[in-house]
């Protein structure tokens, strides 16, 4: 952002793409913000090892990263490397389901109880689909940025 910052200060002639410069570096804020919002949740509470579902999801949000600083480089990015949508879309689902079984197995509650424990899966989830949006959208900028 500091950067993006002096860029803006700099005569107009020198201010080249700033509109995709300032998009990129939201976007990036955001995805900071947004990771670490889920780490703290994930620390603070009492959570099960990461699922084979948990951890595609977060390696899509790698691989698109991966992409962007690809581009950045002026390399080629592998798209076949990207992870289906319809992929992702079962592995959230998964996710819920994971969750639902773990809360019905343990400890015994009342309906009320199991359904905020299950609002609170699907916040996790909202916030996986958040930041693999927000991968997408930083390769889809950078891709943007570099040919112009």
């Amino acid at each position: 952002m500091s950067s993006f910052l002096r860029m803006a200060q700099e005569p107009k002639s020198k201010q080249k793409q700033l509109p995709q410069v300032y998009k990129l570096a939201v976007l990036n804020h955001t995805l900071l913000a947004s990771s670490a919002s889920l780490g703290t949740y994930i620390q603070s509470h009492k959570t099960t090892s990461a699922s084979k579902a948990f951890n595609v999801v977060v390696n899509a949000v790698t691989k698109n990263l991966d992409n962007a600083i690809n581009l950045l480089n002026e390399k080629p990015i592998n798209e076949t490397e990207n992870t289906d949508k319809a992929d992702l879309e079962i592995r959230f689902t998964e996710l819920k389901n994971i969750r639902a079984s773990e809360l019905k197995e343990g400890i015994p509650m009342d309906d009320g109880e199991f359904q905020l424990k299950m609002q609170e899966a699907q916040l996790v989830i909202e916030q996986l689909i958040w930041l693999v949006n927000l991968s997408e959208n930083i390769v889809k900028t950078t891709n943007v940025l570099m040919k112009s």
